[in-house]
């Protein structure tokens, strides 16, 4: 893996070669939050947050050695150091670590939502359909009350029409009997 030279290093974090470690830090952390590639869709997004991660862990490699002499111009380091890059190693595998373990807290966190959803999506269908049979058992009762009105009313108009009959024949019976007796009186008087 090639080696970055610091002055590359402080340029891409965008840091004077005199920068504290803790200007270093604060750099660092706002551009990887700025080109993370899960925040940042442009396409050299990931290349950049490499980039800003191998610069990081030069200078802190760099700052931890405690190292003030000025570096190589062949490979970026100082003249004191060695070039074990075993630390260099290490700080990318935490790095990875770090950035995978907060990839699945994330995926996890997507899946509770999505579980969340799903649960009140199924919440809200049963209560739907709870209230379209509650619907459908209030239609059927009107229905069924219509209908027994109706058999009422038919009811009673069949009992009017026939007490209105009895009243006619009654009527006609009353015309023919005051008739009959309208008859023998009449033969009453002239026997």
């Amino acid at each position: 893996m090639p080696t970055i030279a610091l002055p590359d290093a402080f340029d891409t974090l965008g840091l004077p070669e005199f920068a504290t470690f803790e200007q270093v830090k604060a750099a660092y952390k706002r551009l990887a939050l700025q080109y993370h590639p899960d925040k940042n869709t442009s396409p050299d997004a990931t290349t950049k947050f490499q980039d800003i991660g191998a610069a990081y862990n030069r200078l802190q490699h760099h700052f931890q050695s405690g190292s003030n002499s000025s570096p190589c111009c062949s490979c970026g380091r100082n003249h004191d150091e060695d070039h074990d890059y075993e630390d260099y190693e290490d700080d990318r595998m935490n790095l990875f670590f770090f950035l995978t373990r907060q990839e699945t807290v994330r995926r996890e966190a997507l899946e509770r939502e999505a579980a969340e959803r799903r649960a009140q999506r199924q919440a809200e269908g049963a209560e739907r359909a709870r209230l379209e049979q509650v619907r459908k058992q209030a239609v059927e009762e009107a229905e069924r009350k219509a209908a027994n009105k109706r058999k009422e009313k038919r009811a009673r108009a069949a009992t009017d029409r026939a007490e209105n009959e009895r009243a006619k024949q009654e009527v006609v019976l009353e015309g023919k009997r005051n008739t009959q007796r309208k008859r023998n009186e009449a033969f009453d008087w002239h026997a």
